[in-house]
C-alpha cells in the first residue's frame, strides 16, 4: 500500500513533466512542426483531388495522384506563362507609387515617419516568419522560402500516396486501449481540416476574381495586382482581407479620397456577399468557429510566430477546436448535448 501510495503522487508530476518537456521541444521546433503542419494540410487537398480522380476514371491511387500533381504543375505553369509577366508588372509597379501614396496620406493627416516603420514591421514579420531559415543557416528570406516550400509539396505528396501508413504508424504510439478514440480523433481532424482547407481555396479564388473586377471598373492602379494580394490574404480569416484592402484604399486615395471610398466600399460589400453566401457553405461540413476565437488565435499565432503563424493560425484554430471538443468537452457532457462545431445529420 505504501508503494502504491507513493507511486499516486508521482505519476502526475511526471506528466506534467513530460507535458513540460513536450511543449519546450514543440518550441524549440516550430519551424519544423510549421512545416510537417503545411505538409499535412497541402496532402489534404492532393488526397481528395485523388481520390474524385480515383472515383471517375477507375485508376489506381498512384496513377491518380500522379495525374493530380501533373494537373497542378500544368495549371500553376500556365497561370504565370499567362499572367506571370503582368503580375510582375504591376507587383514593381505598386513598389514604386508606394512613396508617393504615402507621402500624400502623410501630407493629408499631417502624419510623419508611415514608411520607415512599415519598413521595421515588415523586415521584423519577415525574419521572423522565415519557415526554415534557422534550419538551414541561409540568409536570404528567398531561398529558405522556396527550400521550404519545395519541402512542404514533396511531403504532402508522399502522405497523399499512402495516407493509411502514416496514421496507422501514428496510432500505434498510443496505448491499445485508447487506439479507438485516437482513430476518431484522426479521422474528425482530417475531414474538418479537407473542408476547411478546400473551402478556404474556393473563397480565395472567388474573392480574387471579383476584386480584381471591382478594381478594374472602378479604374484603380494595378488591379490585378492587388486583386491577388486579396486571393492570398483571404487564406487568413477576418485579419486577412483586412490587411489586403489597406493597400487598394491607400493607392486609391493617392488618386483620388472619393475613390479611396469607392474601393472601401468594395471590399466591404466583398466580405459581406462572402459572410452571406460563402461562408455558411464552407462551414457546412466543417467546424463552425467563433469569429472572436479566430481573430484573436491568429493574432496570437502572429505575434509569436511571424509570417508563418499568420499563415497557419486559422488552421491550427480548427485543430485546437477538434481537439478541446472531443477530448475534453464530450467526456464531461452527455451524450445528446449538441456543441457549436457539431454538424446535423439531418437530410430534410
Amino acid at each position: 500500500m505504501p508503494t502504491e501510495h507513493w507511486t499516486d503522487r508521482v505519476k502526475p508530476l511526471l506528466v506534467v513533466l513530460a507535458v513540460a518537456l513536450l511543449v519546450l521541444a514543440a518550441w524549440h521546433l516550430q519551424r519544423f512542426l510549421f512545416l510537417v503542419f503545411g505538409a499535412i494540410l497541402l496532402s489534404l487537398v492532393l488526397a481528395s483531388a485523388k481520390r474524385f480522380v480515383c472515383k471517375w476514371t477507375g485508376l489506381g491511387d498512384t496513377a491518380s495522384l500522379t495525374i493530380v500533381v501533373l494537373t497542378s504543375i500544368l495549371v500553376i505553369s500556365a497561370f504565370f506563362a499567362l499572367m506571370g509577366a503582368r503580375l510582375v508588372a504591376e507587383a514593381m509597379n505598386l513598389a514604386d507609387r508606394m512613396p508617393d501614396v504615402l507621402g500624400s496620406i502623410e501630407k493629408t493627416f499631417g502624419l510623419s515617419g508611415i514608411e520607415n516603420w512599415l519598413s521595421a514591421r515588415g523586415e521584423q514579420l519577415l525574419s521572423s516568419g522565415s519557415l526554415f531559415s534557422n534550419l538551414t543557416g541561409a540568409s536570404s528570406i528567398v531561398v529558405s522560402s522556396v527550400i521550404g516550400l519545395f519541402l512542404v509539396v514533396s511531403g504532402a505528396v508522399f502522405l497523399a500516396a499512402n495516407p493509411g501508413l502514416y496514421r496507422n504508424g501514428f496510432l500505434k504510439l498510443i496505448p491499445p486501449e485508447r487506439r479507438e478514440k485516437g482513430r476518431e480523433v484522426m479521422t474528425e481532424l482530417a475531414a474538418a481540416l479537407r473542408f476547411w482547407i478546400i473551402g478556404q481555396l474556393i473563397a480565395m479564388v472567388c474573392v480574387g476574381v471579383i476584386t480584381t473586377v471591382g478594381l478594374y471598373l472602378l479604374g484603380v492602379p494595378s488591379p490585378f495586382g492587388l486583386g491577388v494580394l486579396a486571393g492570398l490574404m483571404e487564406f487568413i480569416p477576418y485579419v486577412g482581407p483586412i490587411s489586403s484592402a489597406v493597400p487598394a484604399i491607400a493607392v486609391a486615395f493617392s488618386e483620388d479620397p472619393w475613390l479611396a471610398l469607392w474601393v472601401a466600399v468594395l471590399y466591404f460589400a466583398i466580405q459581406q456577399a462572402e459572410a452571406i453566401l460563402l461562408i455558411p457553405l464552407i462551414q457546412k461540413r466543417t467546424v463552425s468557429l467563433p469569429p472572436v476565437v479566430t481573430i484573436f488565435t491568429v493574432l496570437a499565432f502572429t505575434s509569436l510566430f511571424g509570417l508563418s503563424g499568420a499563415i497557419l493560425g486559422a488552421p491550427a484554430t480548427v485543430v485546437i477546436f477538434v481537439l478541446v471538443k472531443m477530448l475534453w468537452v464530450r467526456d464531461h457532457l452527455d451524450e445528446d448535448t449538441e456543441l457549436p462545431g457539431d454538424k446535423t445529420t439531418d437530410n430534410a
